[in-house]
């Protein structure tokens, strides 16, 4: 698409200076608005091939050994298919333990790793028929759709075990953070209790927590 819109720009822009240099001359503002044209088509072009420069550098190393892709590809998506049923078990695991709300980032993440893995087989498999064919480009194009689908893949699963850590870490924070908000209410009851904070809202802010604590069982 990069490089179909950028010989568009350069397509038209060739035709607006062929316009300026045919046999009918045009007015200065004609010809500034033209160049102008050429111009803006031109650095759009230019921006559109920057942005895609590192893609098109990582397309033509692959292209040096696209073989050795094809050949390295099918294990590790092996190795990934085959973490599967443990992340499927850590997510059942965090579904017993938390509320769905908690998980729905990762929720259909195992689901979402086979389809990757699946369009990677599929990408490899027509690789392979274009090598054979003498299409080394398509070949190119369906190894890099297929490392990127591998890549995708591990990312879902892996996402799977940092939430878990991440909800086991919140969960030490809260009963930390829960001791000390009770040894904090300890504190307010005694002094309601001593009459000394009356008058200043202690009252409603030990209530307030209180009911923070009785949501959180």
């Amino acid at each position: 698409k990069a490089l179909d819109a950028a010989r568009a720009d350069l397509g038209a822009s060739f035709a607006v200076r062929q316009r300026l240099d045919d046999r009918e001359p045009e007015d200065d503002a004609t010809r500034r608005a033209a160049l102008r044209e050429i111009v803006e088509r031109c650095t759009r072009a230019n921006d559109v091939l920057d942005e895609r420069a590192e893609e098109f550098d990582r397309l033509r190393d692959l292209a040096a050994h696209v073989e050795d892709a094809l050949d390295a590809l099918p294990a590790r998506a092996s190795a990934v298919r085959g973490r599967m049923p443990l992340a499927a078990a850590a997510l059942e695991g965090l579904r017993a333990a938390y509320a769905p709300t908690a998980l729905g980032a990762v929720a259909d993440n195992v689901e979402e790793a086979g389809e990757r893995l699946a369009f990677a087989d599929a990408e490899l498999a027509e690789a392979r028929q274009a090598l054979a064919a003498d299409k080394r480009g398509e070949a190119v194009v369906g190894v890099r759709g297929a490392e990127d689908a591998v890549v995708q893949a591990e990312r879902l699963l892996a996402a799977i075990d940092q939430l878990a850590t991440d909800l086991a870490a919140a969960r030490q924070q809260l009963a930390v953070a829960r001791a000390e908000t009770e040894r904090d209410l300890a504190e307010a009851q005694a002094l309601l209790r001593a009459g000394t904070g009356a008058g200043t809202g202690l009252a409603a802010q030990v209530a307030a927590a209180q009911a923070a604590m009785a949501a959180l069982d």
